[in-house]
């Protein structure tokens, strides 16, 4: 898609504008189950997927469970912290959607080793009903009550229900427990200019085009506004 924009100025100007606007891909967000040790790990990360699913980490295997989430910002998203705890609390990974929580966690427990800010970035739920909004779904965060601390993270509220009958808890936020909101898949977009800067005589007239390039489903409409043109310059959208 492609949208034209007609600059018109009545003195010399340069008129600059930035390069591209991206915002992260969609990835899988896998879950891994350890018989022995009774635990479940979620990742979107290349490196934890290839580990698992080679071997190289012994004990792991996929429940089939899987969700979404972007790999870099993009738009209602909040980056997700993940902490590791170590054997003598849990030999477990513990995350959270909300910078907040996160601080708070890594202030309470020290001996957690505070592995990334941002393994990911998901919405965040209202904080008081629990409620993603339109386009996102609950991911519901368990925990098992037990000295070998381990939550589950999942979006399937089937499994949510056996897991609060097996003797663990919801936590997060509202009713539910929900600690984060996954990307229902609706996709997103890049934002190109096809120049970075248009230099403007008085009285020019430039046409300059914005490329809507749509990523990982996006079929939605794009609103495009102008803000911040000097004095004389003026633009047409068609």
């Amino acid at each position: 898609v492609k949208y034209c924009s007609r600059v018109a100025a009545a003195f010399a100007t340069i008129v600059c504008a930035t390069g591209a606007l991206a915002q992260g891909s969609l990835v899988d967000v896998v879950e891994y189950y350890n018989a022995t040790l009774d635990h479940y790990f979620i990742s979107s990360l290349p490196g934890d997927i290839g580990a698992l699913d080679s071997g190289a980490l012994k004990g792991w295997a996929r429940t089939g469970q899987v969700f979404k989430a972007y790999d870099a910002p993009a738009a209602g998203t909040s980056p997700v912290c993940r902490f590791y705890l170590p054997p003598a609390l849990g030999d477990s990974h513990f995350y959270s959607a909300s910078p907040a929580e996160c601080a708070e966690v890594s202030a309470k427990f020290p001996a957690f080793s505070y592995e990334s800010p941002s393994v990911m970035h998901v919405g965040l739920p209202d904080a008081a009903t629990g409620a993603c909004s339109p386009g996102w779904a609950p991911v519901y965060r368990l925990w098992n009550q037990r000295a070998d601390s381990n939550h589950r993270y999942t979006t399937d509220a089937g499994v949510r229900a056996d897991m609060l009958a097996r003797g663990y808890v919801a936590e997060g936020y509202g009713l539910d427990g929900v600690a984060m909101c996954s990307p229902n898949g609706g996709g997103t977009f890049d934002l190109t200019f096809t120049s970075s800067a248009l230099i403007l005589m008085p009285g020019d007239v430039r046409d300059a085009y914005l490329i809507v390039t749509p990523r990982n489903g996006y079929s939605g409409a794009v609103a495009v506004t102008v803000n911040g043109l000097p004095a004389g310059v003026s633009v047409q959208l068609d």
